[in-house]
């Protein structure tokens, strides 16, 4: 189930930073700075002002997977992401810029939301490395790292316990879900909480 990916995305803040500049970063402070900045409206989920920074079209690179994406694509991954209240905490930031490139490389990321609470794990770790690159001062690539192991276990252990108990007690919660997955909007961000809401209590 497709919940704990594409929260490395929405740093189109960043590109206040970046817009203007002809010959790379002219000043890594004032990255860092809006790059704190950005985490704040992000945690606000200001959604409007996340979209308004991207390119046109946008790459998304995992492994074994590019995907190209309008601008407007996103916004279902930031109606989940503000459902949720996903809460994004990144340090060991690297900059890096090359004529009108400039790439932002995260080390150090944390994700909490209510999801994660609701579900008992608490928060993703994310491997360092998530690249963001901006050109022409938007952003057009990212390239975000995935979970570190543990998290990776936590998450599916969690997953599969609470699909098994929706399909045994509550199966009538999936009619019209596609392959039995929640949608990545903020529907299916609300059917997750109300989901996990009443496995919780039949933990009780």
């Amino acid at each position: 189930m497709r919940v704990a990916a594409g929260l490395a995305v929405g740093l189109a803040s960043l590109a206040l930073v970046c817009g203007g500049q002809e010959g790379g970063i002219e000043d890594e402070g004032l990255v860092r700075e809006r790059f704190s900045a950005y985490i704040e409206a992000h945690n606000r989920h200001d959604i409007e002002a996340e979209l308004a920074f991207y390119a046109d079209e946008v790459i998304f690179e995992v492994p074994q997977n590019t995907a190209l994406m309008r601008r407007e694509d996103l916004r279902p991954r930031f109606e989940w992401e503000a459902v949720t209240d996903s809460q994004l905490s990144m340090s060991g930031i690297e900059i890096d810029g090359t004529g009108s490139s400039t790439t932002v490389t995260i080390n150090d990321f944390v994700e909490t939301s209510t999801w994660l609470q609701l579900a008992g794990i608490g928060e993703i770790v994310y491997e360092p490395g998530t690249k963001i690159v901006f050109t022409d001062g938007l952003i057009t690539e990212v390239l975000p790292s995935p979970p570190v192991e543990e998290s990776q276990d936590a998450v599916g252990a969690v997953m599969d316990e609470l699909m098994d108990w929706v399909m045994e007690n509550r199966p009538e919660e999936m009619e019209g879900m596609a392959g039995g997955q929640l949608p990545y909007d903020g529907e299916g961000a609300r059917k997750l909480l109300e989901l996990l809401t009443y496995w919780r209590d039949a933990q009780q």
